[in-house]
């Protein structure tokens, strides 16, 4: 595949594993589960890593463990178009709201779109997951608000 930029033209192949935690991470989506690595050092990060991002000491499958789903809002923002993967903009036909998430026990966070229509920092969500769910990160639909 060949992708040109300003002119250049530039080769991407890859072939690499995702490695055997973010494969824990992915097997736990087609469960409707959130794996996380938790290092002795205390810190907590969502999808796991093979190294603490804290202490960068070395994680390993004894260190995942599963978190709830739900978490709170610390930033969100709206998006009104996509990337073609050329580097063009493509407009939606309506904005998408992504939201910052930092889940319960996690220290990191994670970027979802929001499905609900009103959002404020600090708002209590959960995930959203597909019916039909194949071991990716698509699997997640998104966050809404927590129902009291």
């Amino acid at each position: 595949m060949v992708t040109r930029y300003e002119g250049i033209p530039f080769v991407a192949r890859f072939r690499w594993s995702v490695g055997e935690l973010f494969d824990e991470f992915l097997n736990g989506l087609r469960n409707a589960k959130l794996i996380a690595s938790k290092c002795s050092c205390g810190y907590t990060v969502l999808p796991p890593r093979v190294r603490c991002p804290k202490c960068y000491a070395k994680l390993s499958r004894e260190n995942l463990v599963e978190i709830s789903g739900k978490g709170v809002i610390e930033a969100y923002t709206r998006v009104f178009f996509k990337l073609d993967g050329n580097g063009n903009e493509i407009w939606l036909d309506k904005p998408v709201t992504l939201a910052m998430v930092k889940f319960e026990g996690v220290n990191s966070t994670l970027v979802l779109p929001y499905l609900d229509t009103e959002i404020s920092e600090g708002t209590e969500v959960e995930v959203v997951w597909r019916d039909e769910r194949s071991g990716s990160v698509s699997d997640i639909l998104g966050v809404r608000r927590v129902k009291v």
